[in-house]
């Protein structure tokens, strides 16, 4: 999320430089910090895509995957390249 106390402000969706623009923005603060550099290290060493979701939700992978609601942030190469 842009702003941790905005649930409205989800960030569905990063490539890779977008996510570097992010860290270097300080918006991305504490835990999120590791969890975004180890999936743009992911991507860039040739995992297809990253989903960062959050797992004090109930069913959160679920909703991600199977019924196609947004729950978290996909770090990808390039725009649209996980289609």
């Amino acid at each position: 999320m842009q702003d941790p106390n905005d649930p409205a402000s989800l960030i569905s969706e990063l490539t890779v430089p977008q996510a570097r623009e992010f860290l270097g923005s300080g918006f991305a603060a504490g835990g999120m910090l590791p969890k975004l550099t180890n999936c743009i290290d992911a991507v860039e060493n040739g995992v297809s895509y990253v989903h960062i979701l959050d797992g004090r939700v109930q069913h959160s992978l679920l909703n991600e995957f199977f019924l196609n609601k947004i729950m978290g942030t996909m770090i990808l190469k390039c725009q649209g390249e996980a289609q």
